[in-house]
């Protein structure tokens, strides 16, 4: 394949930036539009795409929404985003490229994403790739930081002073009720002061976007990568949820694995599942 250079390109939706990088392929009229996960940026989504080879047969396009992708894109969040918001970024992207055939993914919380848009009758991916997918059920996490004003100041001030939150979940652990590999992963993530402020960014800004799995349209064909061994995407409840969904095509695949799927070491057991043959 002839090599082509990544571009960069922006929409404004509702004052706030979409922003996406492309990789095209000069040879190829499809397109794999891809949402990562929480903390990675869309470059980080492209060199993904390419090791799993998969620049050598469509286009690529990895799409950033405030608060989630790199560190260039932290818009000063006055309101949450709308479904209808990551929707016109998804079209305005869609129609810039004029792309008729496409497949959606997402990689965890960009699963959660992939999900949502999927709600909608004007989205028409040929598939949704879902890995490690977020959003197949509600969690009190989320529901904590959503909706109510209260709530919000609350864990403004968990966010700032966290030592009672580590000490429940210490404790939690201690007791077997929260599992120990989750209890790891939450530590990690709260006791670092940057990583907490991301954290409720993060999910203040996208706190509309909730649980909206069996709110996918029935016409969607979905294939669902998840770890064996994940703490976080447990992977009995999200087959049981998946399996209540009404869908044209339900395709699930299981990896000797956790959550960080795009981790090099699984490549290329992703190789056998995502490839032009086994998409279309």
């Amino acid at each position: 394949m002839e090599k082509t250079r990544i571009e960069k390109h922006e929409t404004i939706i509702n004052a706030y930036s979409h922003r996406a990088l492309a990789l095209k392929n000069p040879t190829s009229s499809g397109w794999i539009i891809g949402y990562n996960g929480f903390g990675r940026s869309a470059l980080d989504l492209i060199e993904f795409f390419k090791k799993l080879d998969l620049d050598q047969d469509y286009n690529l396009l990895a799409i950033e929404n405030p608060y989630h992708g790199g560190e260039q894109n932290r818009d000063v969040i006055t309101a949450p985003l709308s479904k209808s918001d990551l929707k016109d970024g998804l079209i305005s992207f869609i129609e810039l490229f004029s792309i008729t055939q496409f497949h959606l993914f997402g990689f965890s919380m960009g699963g959660k994403i992939v999900s949502n848009l999927a709600s909608f009758e004007d989205v028409n991916a040929n598939k949704l790739i879902l890995l490690a997918p977020e959003g197949y059920e509600k969690r009190a996490f989320y529901i904590f930081l959503a909706n109510k004003t209260v709530l919000l100041k609350v864990s403004r001030r968990v966010i700032a002073k966290p030592k009672n939150l580590l000490t429940a979940i210490r404790f939690l652990s201690w007791l077997k009720i929260l599992r120990r590999n989750l209890s790891f992963f939450l530590t990690t993530q709260i006791s670092d002061p940057a990583k907490r402020e991301l954290i409720f960014n993060t999910w203040c800004s996208l706190r509309h976007v909730q649980d909206t799995f069996k709110a996918i349209q029935p016409t969607n064909n979905v294939i669902a990568i998840y770890g064996k061994h994940d703490p976080v995407i447990v992977a009995k409840r999200l087959t049981r949820v998946l399996k209540q969904v009404k869908l044209n095509s339900l395709e699930c695949f299981e990896i000797e694995g956790g959550h960080g799927l795009n981790q090099e070491k699984h490549t290329e057991a992703l190789k056998i599942i995502l490839n032009k043959k086994t998409l279309d």
